[in-house]
């Protein structure tokens, strides 16, 4: 599955323990699907994508979760739908 298919996910709010362990397992699935991390710590970000609960999850452009861990099941499905 790897391969031709980026994925660029932006964590927003990054340092806290929710975003820590869904970054935890973007790693793990980065041996299936081509991903591209970022994270960011600043209040421009949260203002663009308008995120009130930290972390916030952005996946190609568009705000897909806020306020809560995701598990390796819930971004697998996330990512085969976007």
């Amino acid at each position: 599955m790897k391969g031709g298919i980026n994925i660029e996910i932006q964590i927003i709010g990054s340092n806290n323990y929710n975003a820590l362990k869904t970054i935890k397992n973007i790693n793990k699935l980065n041996k299936l699907y081509n991903i591209n991390l970022i994270r960011h710590n600043d209040k421009y970000h949260s203002k663009k994508y308008n995120v009130k609960k930290l972390p916030g999850i952005v996946i190609d452009g568009k705000l897909i979760c806020q306020g809560k861990f995701l598990s390796t099941r819930e971004l697998c499905k996330l990512l085969t739908v976007s």
